[in-house]
């Protein structure tokens, strides 16, 4: 939709987008051929009107001409940077890590920028609704939650028991619809290591993980696989984007080892053929950061440069310089109170005026015009009335093309600060902690706000959080990529090292978040239509849970979709009687009518899980689609995150004892300048390198899960568990796991696929089943598999021999393949005959009537139990038979739920997920029975402070005396300023 012009989308958009702050107009003429520098006063301001209007008529008639074909394209970019604003969202989590059987909990900040001069980060009055959803490490999603975002916040959990349970590094991404019309890096995205559960009880220290590799872990794969470089990777980024023959060009490098991690080098460059030694930091990448930066002037033949690491050399090539362009350096460091930008070119280059915008929180905030006529041209920008964070430096030509661009970051100047206290230096095992916290803006006032909180054990050994919502927010939710430790940046935010370092990663891991020639596709279309890249807005923010959905007729010849327009389609919400009554309650009942496109659309704001019914008039070939498969495909992990760092026992920073209420001691903690540097950490890298090529990220990880004759000793004990435990077993060491509904419903609605067969199913949702027809006996028996040894694929299977001592009436089966073996069939743990006809009754097993379907392939523990193979056959043929056992587990039969007929979609709405409270122990109640082994202590995903900024908090300790606890806070205010304290 809206294709053809971005009109539409600013009328739709200022429905709810507030009235702009003013955009600053300012020219830039030279005045000689040598550079200069000067601020002119020419500017003006146009909130929400046309940027080139009548105070620019005092410049002459050439400069007065070459501005005005720039007026398409800045009202364009105006419009839309204005009135699209960005929003960002930001978890916080309880824990740094996790085990099998452990809870993850967060709390989460949604914000939105361009509608405020000082901040991008308040509160988003945007959407209302957002998305969370765990990942497990081959990509599938697991678990989701729809949460309600109130005054900008919302909180949840994911409880690691979800079964199979395989650990590694797990996603949590969370996104509102309204994100998704961004590019995929924009949605919040973390790993987190978990872990199995600890052999014994307590022992924290044991970290033992499941293997991250492709071709033996035990769970689906839909991730892309990490990218492995050489030994020594070095990439080279000229300032702006390109390097322009004959003009001289700072160069940022960057350099990682095979892994991703940065590593210091030494660089020379090759010129006329005589080895040319870089001085100081322009030649080398020092501080564990692998980056640097240094001066060429390029000429036509593309330069090399030589790397010393580890006593070797290494030969790269820079990038090929263009005959004609410009080049923009941008000094962000020098300046207090701007940015000194200089454009340069060479003299095959032509004059011209070219536009200078300065883009933060997702808006333009001024526009520059520098009219290059001598070889440089230097001016500078102002730096005040900027938000914090990352700025982009746009330069571009008359036809809106990008010529350069940069990113320059300003430092927050407003952050709250957030100090703790606790009522006592030691505490014995379960003994009660109180803490008191207080909340200040950047002129030491208080302030009344409410922030998340997590306290954890500190005896040590645990892993180091590498960001915060402050680096979230602020760095890495603009930039491409992975940074190795973000918060190293913002400890000491007035260091230069660190300050010159920010601007180096900046200049090498610059993105952005539209096309530029997207945000103006109808204006560019009439100057340069090659540059025209129309943007369209797929989802508008949500206020309660939207549901779209379209009514079609299928042409089963070309699979195409007929839409319906003007029909009826009845609405029916139903949930389940809490009180386990027959008659469910009844939330609304409606009727929707499709528009031209056979659309329909509705939203409801409900919580938990509702029965829907959908019917449709007009005719029962109509079927009914839901556009509700929004979820991104998971994203590629880099092997630079899949690794830890372990923190020492925690030691605070300061101690101040001074009497307290009840006569104790008390431990103040003096929030570090960015919330980090006051922990031992040493590193621990989780992955390495098998002697086959696999990856394996995490050195004390199991070995891999797939069939192995050693497990037969296990085997013969599968038969001596009692039954509830052996399903339990079959259910935790499966591959796969699928609810049928919620599987052939996502079928459905991707492919219109409207069919109940559950092979269908299978080979939709995983690429590993097919299917192959066989001949069989009319009474009875089954192919010969292991006569095949070879077999690997069904073209095989069909060629397989039934034995039969004299022609006899034959049948047709369906063979359920998997991993080219065959695939036994068994429903609700029951044994399955070795003969045709009882080995496919679970083909008469309506749809509806499966409640769970498991995929084990430990061969061993499910095929001799469960399926009543001949006597005669060896453990080698079982192995060559068979690839796995699928376990379908039924609902009982008066739960089973009827299906819908034809123009009737019975189906349900998932709700916003209901609330779950963290469990804090009242040991002052019910002293301590069992042993505590917790390792979050306390979680509040809203902590509020009273009028004077000040909040108290208490819980108990865990089983374990402690002198000194890890602990995090974090919040942004409702005027956008953010708040970090941890020890």
């Amino acid at each position: 939709m809206y294709r053809n012009s971005p009109l539409p989308l600013l009328l739709i958009c200022l429905l709810f987008c507030p009235a702009e702050a003013a955009t600053t107009i300012k020219t830039v003429i030279p005045t000689e051929r040598a550079s200069a520098t000067r601020d002119l006063p020419y500017s003006i301001s146009a909130p929400r009107s046309p940027i080139i209007n009548s105070p620019l008529s005092i410049i002459n008639s050439e400069i007065d001409s070459l501005l005005s074909t720039f007026a398409p394209i800045l009202r364009s970019l105006q419009g839309f940077e204005a009135n699209l604003p960005r929003e960002k969202v930001h978890l916080h989590f309880d824990n740094t890590s996790y085990r099998a059987g452990d809870n993850i909990w967060f709390a989460c900040y949604v914000t939105d920028g361009g509608r405020n001069a000082d901040s991008d980060l308040r509160p988003s009055r945007l959407s209302r609704t957002l998305h969370v959803e765990l990942l497990n490490p081959g990509g599938e999603v697991v678990a989701r939650r729809t949460l309600r975002i109130e005054n900008g916040r919302a909180s949840g959990s994911f409880p690691l028991t979800h079964t199979p349970f395989y650990s590694g590094f797990y996603e949590v991404r969370a996104y509102t619809k309204y994100m998704l019309n961004d590019p995929p890096e924009t949605i919040f995205s973390r790993l987190l290591p978990v872990y199995d559960a600890p052999r014994q009880e307590g022992n924290f220290t044991e970290k033992r993980m499941q293997s991250y590799n492709t071709t033996a872990a035990n769970y689906p794969m839909r991730r892309p696989r990490p990218e492995r470089r050489g030994a020594i990777d070095v990439r080279f980024f000229p300032e702006g984007g390109n390097l322009v023959q004959g003009v001289p060009s700072r160069v940022a490098f960057e350099a990682t080892d095979q892994f991703g991690q940065p590593i210091d080098i030494t660089l020379h460059t090759i010129e006329s053929g005589k080895l040319k030694i870089e001085n100081g930091r322009n030649g080398h990448s020092g501080g564990g950061r692998g980056r640097g930066v240094f001066q060429h002037t390029p000429g036509e033949i593309a330069q090399q440069v030589e790397v010393e690491y580890e006593g070797r050399t290494h030969v790269f090539t820079l990038p090929q310089a263009h005959p004609q362009g410009v080049v923009m350096s941008v000094d962000n460091l020098s300046h207090a109170d701007s940015i000194a930008v200089t454009l340069r070119r060479n003299g095959q280059t032509p004059p011209a005026l070219f536009g200078v915008a300065t883009q933060s929180g997702g808006r333009i905030r001024n526009v520059t015009f520098a009219h290059l006529k001598g070889d440089s041209l230097a001016f500078r920008l102002p730096k005040t009335g900027r938000p914090a964070g990352v700025s982009r430096i746009v330069l571009f030509d008359s036809y809106g093309a990008i010529v350069a661009d940069r990113l320059v970051f300003v430092p927050p100047r407003n952050m709250l600060t957030i100090s703790a206290k606790t009522d006592s230096v030691e505490y014995a095992p379960h003994a009660p902690v109180e803490m008191e916290f207080s909340v200040t803006d950047s002129d030491s006032r208080p302030v009344a706000t409410t922030f998340s909180l997590s306290v954890r054990d500190g005896a040590g050994g645990e892993i180091a959080d590498r960001t915060d919502i402050a680096t979230d927010l602020l760095l890495t939710s603009e930039i491409r990529g992975y940074v190795h430790n973000p918060a190293w940046y913002f400890e000491r935010p007035d260091d230069p090292e660190r300050l010159a370092a920010l601007d180096i990663l900046l200049m090498v891991q610059g993105w952005r978040r539209y096309s530029w020639a997207a945000t103006a596709a109808a204006d560019l279309a009439t100057q340069n239509s090659s540059l025209a890249q129309p943007f369209e807005l797929k989802y508008a923010p949500e206020q309660a849970i939207d549901m779209r959905g379209r009514v079609v007729t299928i042409n089963r010849l070309n699979n195409n979709e007929i839409p319906r327009a003007g029909v009826d389609v009845s609405l029916m919400l139903s949930r389940p009687n809490p009180d386990g009554g027959n008659v469910d309650s009844l939330m609304a009942v409606e009727t929707l009518v499709t528009d031209s496109l056979g659309r329909f659309g509705f939203s409801v704001d409900v919580e938990g899980r509702w029965n829907m019914i959908l019917s449709s008039s007009g005719g029962r070939r109509n079927q009914i689609l839901l556009d509700r498969l929004f979820s991104p495909p998971p994203r590629r992990y880099e092997y630079a995150e899949l690794s830890t760092t372990i923190i020492e026992p925690a030691v605070p920073r300061s101690i101040s004892t001074s009497p307290s209420k009840g006569g104790n001691e008390q431990r103040e903690f003096q929030p570090a300048a960015g919330g980090g540097g006051v922990l031992t950490r040493t590193s621990s890298s989780n992955f390495s390198v098998d002697k086959s090529g696999g990856d394996v990220p995490a050195a004390d990880s199991i070995q891999s899960m797939g069939v192995d004759k050693v497990n037969v000793v296990e085997a013969v004990t599968v038969r001596t568990r009692g039954r509830e435990q052996a399903i339990r077993h079959h259910r935790a060491t499966a591959t796969a796991h699928y609810d049928p509904a919620a599987e052939i419903d996502d079928i459905i609605d991707a492919t219109g696929y409207s069919g109940t067969d559950i092979h269908a199913m299978l080979k939709a949702t995983n690429p590993h089943f097919s299917t192959v027809s066989i001949e069989t006996p009319l009474s009875g028996g089954m192919p010969d598999f292991t006569s095949a040894s070879t077999f690997r694929g069904p073209t095989t299977l069909q060629n397989v021999a039934v034995e039969s001592p004299e022609p006899e009436p034959m049948e047709t089966h369906e063979f359920l393949i998997y991993k080219g073996r065959l695939a036994a069939v068994v429903v609700d743990y029951e044994l399955v005959g070795w003969n045709t006809r009882e080995f496919f009754e679970y083909r008469q097993l309506p749809r509806e009537a499966i409640r769970s379907v498991y995929v084990n392939e430990r061969l061993m523990e499910v095929v001799l139990p469960y399926v009543d193979i001949p006597a005669t056959m060896t453990m080698d043929q079982i192995f060559e038979t068979f690839g796995c056992v699928v376990f379908l587990e039924t609902w009982p039969e008066g739960e089973i739920n009827v299906g819908g007929g034809r123009g009737t979609r019975k189906t349900f709405l998932e709700g916003y997920s209901s609330p779950v409270a963290f469990s804090h122990p009242d040991y002052s109640v019910s002293p301590p029975g069992v042993a505590d082994y917790r390792r979050t202590l306390y979680w509040n995903p809203a902590v509020a402070t009273d009028s004077l900024g000040r909040a108290r908090v208490s819980f108990f300790n865990n089983g374990r005396a402690s002198s000194g606890f890890f602990f995090r806070g974090e919040t942004v205010s409702s005027l956008g300023e953010v708040g970090v304290i941890e020890n």
